[in-house]
């Protein structure tokens, strides 16, 4: 929180050291870069935050006052810097000195400490130099600091600042980070989408070739080379894929916004570098004109004038091999977006039934940000234990998804009694925690207030007890809290990572955001969220809080999954569409080349059925080799995707054969479509001029 006179805001700040304006490229606008960050209380605020705090004045020299959850102090401001621009991982609204804390009593032991997790490092290496090497110094530099052994191995990685948004799997990074994952399953899935379409061209265009046969002799006869019909069927192609490029660009600036919403990049077009897009743009158009012209145009300029003037037709099975190789494909890249889809869909559902440890249903969250509200925090409770509606109500430092703060280091004794290092996150409760929230017990008691004792107990997980090794851990110590009760273990992170030690302390942290978490009887959520408004409305006259529901926080979580589930069921849908497309087309064909076959057979008596089988059973078998194809291939990628869940669903054969018949049912909804329309035909229309 920062306060200049009666403006406060609570903003997104950073600290740093004097070498941050070395070794970024921020844009400082007032300030010199090698002292504005040196001096304890001194801070470097964002042109927005300044206007902000102290309107047009000059906010160099000014004070202001700074609270967060380790530093309560009076700052100076010494320098102005321009907004980070959307693209960097650093993020930030204002820059506090490091000196700042390294002067204040309560946290100047942690730049004397091995122990210390509480900052990002980064390190500028000479020319030349092998980050594996350093690493490996590092390590060992780091490895028992401090003479007691660790629990964990002590492991350093260094990775380039370029690759932490996309390839960073660094757990507390500053930046959302390893989303090469996402940008590559898009750009797979666009890239069969496209390929799709590509063969959809080429099968289309080397069935009609029957259509086209007196123009390739004339043109033959009349002295043309096979260079020339090659150029004139690419460039047919690329003129097909010139005017798709034209129709796509207005869908591309209409659809961006709402694809960049959706996403929630918040990304605008004056965002993009131009160029690389334009070269994109131009490969893609390149690489579609040639691959879905080339074949067709290989197959078409290789007729023969004698054999089309003998025959009056291409004979029947040029290139059926091939194209039947590429449905096969086709429909491999159908089957394999299935699979997808639905183990997604299931992990989605794995992760709403999952029992996490705790009830997120009925509970609703005040975030109390300011010191009017937090020092409210006992009435506010006071107030709606009174409401009829609200069962329990608990205030702590922390909530089931915001769960306390890292302890990296801490000293603990092992049941053999040996002191090991351990990490953990710790928070601050009251007695009505547990109950809130719907955690269980498993051993010892809560904490009471009619026990002074507990000021000085800890609560802990089922996971610490069994890092420690502990038989029998009441009575134990945590730093100089005694253990007097163990919860069940609970998922304080999300279920892409192992639940990890836990310290309950029975007290809320003085600093930082306290939440009032409120457990409200089923069936009147929004009569309840009104009536603690009113409450609060009433007790305090600050807007710094917010108000909401446990369960919608917890859906919160997964946005970037939910997301993913629509984003891939819209690409399966459009894949389904091209691939039924395609297959229709052939179908059209295959049954105008058997349109004599189906006259004959009908006048042999043969039904509507048995020439539906007839004309869809060669589909169905390339159908079935797709299965094979796409099964492994699908089981594959989706373990590999579901690796990045600790917890997570399984899927077997049943998901296979689920996407398996989906593309059957397609193939034959695409087939049968055009084959009952020419099994119900008059016989005598295909066998008049025989």
């Amino acid at each position: 929180e920062l306060r200049a006179g009666m403006n406060r805001f609570v903003e997104n700040g950073l600290f740093a050291d004097e070498r941050f304006f070395h070794l970024f490229s921020f844009d400082l606008r007032r300030g010199d870069p090698a002292s504005v960050l040196a001096a304890p209380n001194a801070v470097v605020l964002s042109e927005r935050l300044a206007n902000k705090l102290f309107g047009d004045e000059d906010p160099v020299g000014k004070s202001l006052k700074f609270r967060n959850s380790f530093l309560v102090c009076d700052l100076n401001v010494t320098g102005l810097v321009k907004e980070p621009p959307r693209n960097s991982h650093l993020q930030f609204d204002y820059l506090v000195s490091a000196a700042s804390l390294a002067a204040n009593a309560d946290t100047s032991d942690w730049f004397n400490s091995w122990s210390t997790a509480a900052f990002w490092t980064y390190i500028e290496l000479k020319e030349g130099a092998s980050p594996a090497f350093v690493a490996r110094k590092l390590e060992t530099l780091l490895q028992n600091g401090d003479g007691v052994k660790e629990t964990r191995r002590v492991g350093v990685s260094l990775q380039p600042i370029t690759e932490i948004h996309l390839k960073s799997r660094v757990a507390g990074e500053t930046a959302s980070n390893n989303r090469i994952r996402s940008v590559r399953l898009f750009g797979s899935i666009a890239l069969i989408i496209l390929l799709i379409a590509c063969i959809n061209a080429m099968n289309l265009s080397t069935a009609r070739a029957s259509t086209r046969t007196k123009e390739i002799c004339i043109r033959k006869v009349a002295g043309g080379k096979r260079a020339q019909l090659l150029g004139q069927f690419l460039g047919e192609s690329y003129l097909f894929a010139g005017l798709a490029l034209l129709l796509s660009v207005p869908l591309f600036y209409t659809g961006f916004p709402f694809f960049a919403d959706f996403l929630g990049t918040g990304q605008t077009l004056s965002e993009i570098d131009a160029v690389p897009l334009v070269l994109s743009v131009l490969g893609t158009f390149l690489f579609v004109g040639f691959f879905s012209g080339l074949y067709p145009a290989i197959v078409l300029s290789g007729f023969q004038p004698a054999a089309l003037l003998k025959r009056q037709f291409v004979r029947r099975t040029k290139g059926i091999g091939i194209r039947n190789v590429l449905v096969v494909l086709q429909f491999a890249a159908v089957i394999g977006l299935l699979i997808g889809a639905v183990v997604i869909a299931k992990q989605m559902r794995f992760i709403q039934n999952k029992n996490l440890g705790y009830d997120r249903r009925n509970v609703a969250i005040l975030e109390l940000k300011d010191d009017a509200s937090k020092s409210a925090a006992a009435v506010l409770k006071a107030r709606l234990e009174e409401y009829h509606g609200i069962s329990s109500v608990s205030v702590s430092d922390s909530t089931p998804l915001r769960f306390g703060f890292s302890v990296g280091g801490s000293a603990v004794q092992r049941e053999d009694g040996e002191t090991v290092k351990i990490d953990y996150n710790m928070a601050g409760v009251d007695g009505d925690f547990l109950e809130v929230y719907g955690i269980q017990a498993a051993a010892g008691r809560n904490f009471s207030s009619s026990s002074p004792a507990d000021g000085d107990g800890a609560i802990v997980n089922e996971a610490f007890v069994r890092k420690m090794g502990w038989k029998e851990p009441i009575g134990r110590k945590v730093g100089n809290r005694t253990v007097i009760g163990v919860v069940e273990d609970f998922h304080y992170n999300t279920l892409h990572k192992e639940i990890e030690p836990a310290v309950f302390s029975p007290k809320p942290m003085a600093f930082g955001t306290l939440y009032l978490g409120v457990r409200f009887r089923p069936g009147n959520s929004s009569g309840v969220m009104a009536e603690i408004g009113a409450i609060l409305d009433e007790i305090v006259s600050s807007p710094s809080f917010s108000l909401y529901l446990l369960s919608d926080a917890f859906d919160g979580q997964y946005r970037e999954e939910r997301r993913l589930a629509v984003m891939i069921g819209f690409l399966e849908g459009v894949a389904v569409i091209l691939g039924g497309m395609g297959l229709y087309g052939l179908a059209t064909f295959a049954t105008q080349r058997r349109t004599k076959e189906i006259g004959i057979r009908k006048t042999l008596g043969a039904s509507m059925f048995q020439i539906l089988r007839l004309i869809s059973a060669e589909f169905l078998v390339l159908i079935a080799v797709s299965n094979l194809i796409a099964w492994p291939a699908g089981f594959f990628l989706m373990r590999k995707w579901l690796q990045e869940y600790v917890y997570r669903c399984s899927f077997g054969l049943e998901t296979l054969i689920l996407a398996g018949s989906g593309a059957m049912l397609i193939a034959l909804v695409a087939v049968g479509l055009h084959t009952v329309k020419a099994s119900s035909a008059n016989p005598l229309d295909s066998l008049r001029y025989e």
